[in-house]
């Protein structure tokens, strides 16, 4: 168990950041109020329609919270963040207000809403007669009810739910009541922090290898069982919605989840097993009671995949349980044909399992059909990463499944878009059905871009035909049909100029009604350009970016530069080459810390391809080269428009993209400058895979070491700012990784600064934060891009190739002299 309470953060700043730079500034810092604005811009609100198609509800975010918000109590327990004085997540989405529009006639009525307190997201009630969302006070989560019809709310319950493992209520069939996980009443005093800790921690290895992902959290149960008990033990209740009644079900226990059934009074139940390892769990079916009905399961520790696993209901039936059977006893999803068994059992549950169908490769989802009899089945094949769609008869009758798509998930010109759902007769989502048809929406990928469109497809014959596809000077998509013929559809509607609206569209006679008018923050931004640019790198693979001119650029002069990129893995260069962004899109504030250098009279290269492409087992053999060979494509793409002036080009990215940035700046001089967010620099560190990665660190070390920027630090010379949060809980981006790039660099005579900012995770969320790392980057670019001294560019790929075929494979130690301890 790990218990911080969140302290002053210009302490931490102090004491962490600036002993580590050769110049520090205390406290956090921010740019011109003009980027202040923009960042504080509140984000697009957040809809949910209701299962009607009468209401449309918001949920409005504020931009960002002060840093305060991030300074509650903070408990690392059974694999979890969360608040102890909560019994919630640690530092929850901040749902500021709630918005109701009547489809019907527009109408827009504000939710009144409690005074204080963090918002929860709205669900809405299988009926959409009623909708369910959580109050988050200092002392504890509560339960709120809102009515559609007048955008009034009450509460239901004081803070006494237990939301430590997820959401805590979920409705029944009857839309009247809820299941809840209540805290239990009756819990002795809270443990203190480490009181079942001073004991040894004994794990034991089988003869055989295990499967391990580079992101499986580090389980800390064992340190602190006792603090698991007390904080995820819940008591499921039911609770009811108009009188605010209450009844436990059974007796209390550690709920990953209870899911009522579709149509009659049965929970399907996940608990973990008290005595068992941190892992082992049982999957039950409970009547409404909260007495075991039949034991589905019994999973214990993973070591690969466990035999039984993605447990749900039928949403076309009122009471059977599907779930997946893995035929391949913990191999990898790919190794043997009939691969996975899907296999149901209905109420009341005392027969046997009866086999629904049979995958070839790993199965990778379910979607029902309306009426019952059919259902779509995805499967995947990660190694070749294919993906098929089948049509099975899940009655057992004489139609034989049907494939209706494979394709190369990577190709986006190949996808088919997804089925059209609605709500059957018990509530659940299930594909709409018509006249024999279901509607597919996609995103539309094509040479031009994105440009989302909707199909009609004949079950019969597997025929389609376009009902509508979004006009080439917006991007829309459909939110959701309007009538069972597509007759009447919601859509949400965007351009380079205005913030995304909703709209009604008739297609029969092509009217359309705006339903929605929201404004954009910036006005400031319509003034800005996008160009798209299609190049070619060296070995002729297709490439494309979006090139952002900054507010008042006329031409005639050349700018200077940042380019934003993530690297991507493909399997051919087909597929590397779509294109899969629109122009049409919204430039608006949820693109964040990209935005900001168009106010400082940059150029931002953005949605700039990075493709690495080759064998899922032998991509990143040549991972260095490629992302060389793309930067200098853009790079001379920008150029030759007579835009950017490639002796002034910066370079940023986060997380995978901040590998890249580092890796950029060790084998290349294409850059001035570089900024990295939140990245991991040492793949020794993450030796079980990452990314597409899937070989170990002992099937492929030399691979590994070359893409490990940390041991070329001294050959990285250009600038390079390194961010990253304190409490980054991404397994493969702890903050360690910036802090030993930077004593790295700087014990080799390189440029860099290090700022480690408290209280932020992986993505940086409080004001104060986001601020002071707008401002970094910008000091850091003006610094070393805008206004360094000239430098001759030199991509070094040819001349390191060779060096990097024969590096020997040292340990890391052997990189870098020692580092000075932190702690200086």
């Amino acid at each position: 168990m790990r218990l911080t309470t969140r302290g002053s953060g210009l302490v931490v700043i102090t004491i962490l950041v600036l002993p580590l730079l050769a110049f520090g500034d205390a406290g956090y810092r921010r740019p011109e109020p003009e980027i202040v604005r923009l960042l504080d811009a509140a984000p697009p609100p957040v809809v949910s329609p209701d299962p009607t198609g009468r209401f449309l509800l918001f949920a409005h975010r504020d931009a960002l919270p002060p840093v305060r918000a991030l300074a509650e109590p903070l408990l690392e327990i059974g694999g979890a963040r969360i608040n102890p004085r909560t019994n919630g997540p640690y530092a929850p989405l901040r749902y500021a207000s709630l918005t109701l529009v009547r489809i019907a006639d527009g109408t827009s009525s504000p939710v009144r809403l409690p005074a204080e307190g963090i918002l929860g997201f709205p669900r809405w009630s299988p009926d959409g007669s009623r909708f369910a969302f959580t109050v988050t006070r200092e002392n504890g989560i509560e339960l709120w009810i809102g009515d559609p019809r007048n955008a009034s709310v009450r509460r239901l319950t004081g803070p006494v739910l237990n939301a430590t493992r997820g959401a805590p209520c979920a409705w029944t069939h009857d839309s009247r009541h809820l299941v809840c996980r209540f805290v239990v009443a009756t819990r002795a005093s809270v443990p203190p922090p480490g009181s079942a800790s001073a004991q040894p921690i004994v794990r034991q290895s089988a003869d055989e290898p295990g499967a391990v992902h580079a992101s499986l959290p580090v389980r800390r149960d064992a340190l602190d069982r006792q603090a698991v008990e007390y904080f995820m033990t819940a008591q499921l209740t039911m609770v009811d919605s108009g009188s605010g009644g209450r009844r436990p079900i059974g007796t209390p226990g550690q709920f990953d989840f209870a899911k009522p059934a579709p149509g009659e009074p049965y929970l399907l139940v996940s608990r973990r097993l008290p005595d068992g390892s941190p892992e082992a769990r049982a999957i039950e079916v409970w009547d409404e009671r909260g007495r075991p009905i039949r034991a589905l399961a019994q999973l214990p520790s993973p070591r690969g995949d466990p035999r039984s696993r993605a447990f749900r209901w039928q949403a076309s039936a009122p009471a059977t349980v599907v779930w997946v059977d893995a035929r391949t006893e913990g191999r990898t999803g790919d190794q043997a044909p009939g691969n996975d068994a899907l296999k149901a059992l209905s109420a009341p549950f005392s027969g046997r399992p009866r086999t629904l169908y049979r995958t070839e490769f790993r199965f990778a989802g379910l979607e029902w059909l309306e009426g019952g009899r059919f259902a779509l089945v995805h499967e995947y094949h990660r190694l070749r990463h294919r993906k098929r769609s089948w049509l099975v008869d899940i009655d057992g009758g004489d139609i034989r499944p049907r494939m209706l798509w494979a394709w190369d998930v990577d190709a986006r010109y190949e996808d088919p878009g997804q089925a059209v759902r609605t709500r059957n007769r018990f509530g659940a989502e299930v594909i709409a059905v018509y006249d024999e048809s279901v509607y597919l929406a996609a995103r539309g990928a094509g040479p031009e871009g994105e440009r989302p469109y909707l199909d009609r497809m004949k079950l019969d014959t597997l025929d389609t035909e376009r009902v509508w596809q979004s006009p080439r000077e917006s991007y829309e998509a459909l939110v959701r049909l309007l009538s069972d013929d597509a007759g009447l559809i919601l859509t949400r509607r965007e351009t380079p100029t205005t913030r995304p609206n909703y709209f009604v569209r008739n297609l029969k006679d092509g009217s359309e009604r705006q339903l929605t008018n929201f404004e954009r923050p910036l006005p400031d931004f319509v003034r800005t350009k996008s160009i798209r640019l299609a190049y070619e790198r060296e070995d002729g693979v297709a490439l494309s970016a979006t090139l952002r001119l900054p507010v008042g650029y006329r031409g005639g002069r050349r700018l200077p530069m940042v380019l934003w990129a993530y690297p991507k893995t493909y399997q051919s260069e087909t597929a590397a080459g779509q294109r899969t962004h629109s122009l049409y899109r919204s430039m608006d504030v949820d693109q964040g810390l990209r935005l900001i250098f168009l106010l400082r009279g940059y150029a931002v290269m953005d949605d700039v391809a990075m493709p690495v492409i080759g064998e899922r087992q032998k991509a990143n053999d040549t991972f260095v080269q490629q992302i060389i060979a793309n930067a200098e494509a853009a790079v001379e793409a920008a150029a030759r428009r007579g835009i950017a002036d490639p002796d002034r080009v910066g370079v940023a990215g986060h997380s995978y993209g901040a590998f890249m940035v580092a890796n950029l700046l060790a084998h290349s001089d294409l850059f001035r400058a570089g900024a990295a967010l939140s990245g991991a620099y040492n793949r020794t560190l993450t030796p079980f895979g990452f990314q597409t990665e899937n070989r170990h660190l002992w099937d492929a070390p030399t691979t590994y070491l070359r893409m490990s920027p940390i041991l070329y630090a001294d050959r990285i010379r250009a600038p390079l700012l390194l961010i990253h949060g304190l409490d980054d809980d991404h397994a493969g981006t702890p903050p360690m990784q910036s802090r030993h790039l930077y004593e790295a660099i700087e014990r080799t005579g390189g440029n860099a600064r290090l700022v480690l900012l408290p209280r932020e995770g992986h993505v940086y969320r409080a004001r104060e934060s986001v601020l002071h790392s707008a401002a970094e980057m910008l000091d850091w670019f003006d610094a070393h891009v805008k206004e360094g001294a000239h430098r001759r560019k030199r991509p070094i790929l040819a001349q390191q190739g060779d060096e990097l075929e024969d590096m020997p494979l040292l340990p890391v130690s052997a990189a870098r002299p020692e580092a000075t301890p932190l702690s200086r």
